[in-house]
Formats: structure tokens, C-alpha cells, sequence
């Protein structure tokens, strides 16, 4: 972050990090089975969210455990099981999530473009930032560790009511049935509003503030 905007990146889950007995992205995450799938996730949600563009090796998108090898294809068979294929969803809707989101792209090289909330929560490993254009923002909250919390406490800029939109918890990952959140005058991550939520072990949330309805002529 210190010369994020001193030109424009691209950010690699990378090939030299995935080869020559260095393991896969899915295994490089303790925990069990379920674990890693959760921890790659957030992984994605991370990379996603954060000012930059992205690239991501093969294999990557459906959670494939064997390291990128030059002279094999990615192992689609993968795909007939169900964690693979769900892995592989939940990648779809995330790339469809930054097309639709103009604040997690619009303003990438621009400081402008994105504020910490939290990025010193060493007791919860939980970070919290914002993404911004030049008209609406998203709030990302990242939950680092196996640690889920009915009422976590989220500071937001702005009063009005606000709901998750986006989840790496379960699918369908895209959220339209959660309810909105109205703010409450709680100070919160230097701010004046919050609310409060619930976020699960190794999740990751993505909310947005409900729009301001038209007024009719």
C-alpha cells in the first residue's frame, strides 16, 4: 500500500508460488478439507476487492490440489465433485461481481479508490476496508481466522441502512434475500455510524448501502 498508486498493477495468485513441489492455493491453507475450500475463498474475495487487476493461474478456479504442471490440462474431472463444482461457481460470481460493482474497479489507481476501516485488528484478524467510485462505495470485511462472531460491530460513513451483498460462506454466495441494517449513532472504525452483523469463521462480506429512492416528477 505504501506505492500502490506509483503505477499500475497487476496482482498474480501467481505461478512461481504454485509449482516445483510448492503446493496449490487449495493446499496451502491449514485446516481440513472444508477449511481450505473456505480459507480460498476469502483468498479470491481478498484479490478481488483490493485496487489492482487480476490474474490467477490456471487450476485456481476450481480448487484443483496438484500444482500447475506445463505438460498436463487442468483436471476438470474435479468437477464432479461437489466442492470443486461449488468452487468453481463461487468464482463465477465473484468475476460477475467486480463487472457490476464500478466501485471495485473504477478508480483502482487512485487513492480515492479505496480507504482502510480496520487494518490493525491484531486480536481478530479482521480487516475492513473500503472500495470507491466516484459515486457509490462498497465495505469489505474479512475474517481471517476460525473464529465466527454473532454481533460483530462495523463502522460505515454514512446513516442509512445497509445489507451484505456478497458472502464466501455457502451459496448461493450472491445475497438478495438479506435484510437491510440500519445504522446506529455507535462510533466505530473513526466513524460515526455502524452497525452490527453477524460473520462466520473464514468469511468473507461485502455490503453496500441501500440506494436513496427516486422521487417522482
Amino acid at each position: 500500500m505504501h506505492y500502490g498508486y506509483s503505477e499500475n498493477f497487476i496482482l498474480p495468485f501467481s505461478h512461481d508460488e504454485v509449482v516445483h513441489g510448492k503446493k496449490a492455493l487449495i493446499d496451502k491453507p491449514v485446516g481440513d478439507y472444508e477449511d481450505k475450500f473456505k480459507t480460498l475463498k476469502l483468498l479470491m474475495l481478498y484479490q478481488m476487492t483490493h485496487p489492482g487487476k487480476k490474474l490467477n493461474f490456471m487450476g485456481n478456479e476450481i480448487g484443483q490440489f496438484i500444482e500447475w504442471r506445463y505438460y498436463e490440462p487442468v483436471e476438470w474431472f474435479l468437477l464432479d465433485y461437489e466442492k470443486h463444482e461449488d468452487h468453481r461457481q463461487f468464482n463465477g460470481l465473484l468475476n460477475r461481481l467486480y463487472m457490476q460493482e464500478k466501485s471495485l474497479y473504477e478508480q483502482d489507481h487512485d487513492p480515492a479508490g479505496f480507504k482502510w476501516m480496520d487494518a490493525d485488528n491484531r486480536d481478530q484478524s479482521i480487516y475492513i476496508y473500503e472500495r470507491k467510485s466516484t459515486d457509490e462505495s462498497v465495505t469489505i470485511v474479512l475474517n481471517f481466522t476460525p473464529v465466527e462472531y454473532n454481533d460483530f460491530r462495523v463502522g460505515v460513513e454514512t446513516p442509512g441502512e445497509y445489507r451484505v451483498m456478497f458472502t464466501t460462506k455457502e451459496a448461493p454466495y450472491r445475497i438478495k434475500r438479506y435484510s437491510y441494517i440500519k445504522t446506529e449513532e455507535i462510533p466505530m472504525h473513526g466513524q460515526d455510524q455502524s452497525i452490527l452483523l453477524p460473520i462466520g469463521a473464514l468469511e468473507g462480506l461485502v455490503i453496500k448501502k441501500k440506494k436513496a429512492a427516486r422521487k417522482k416528477k
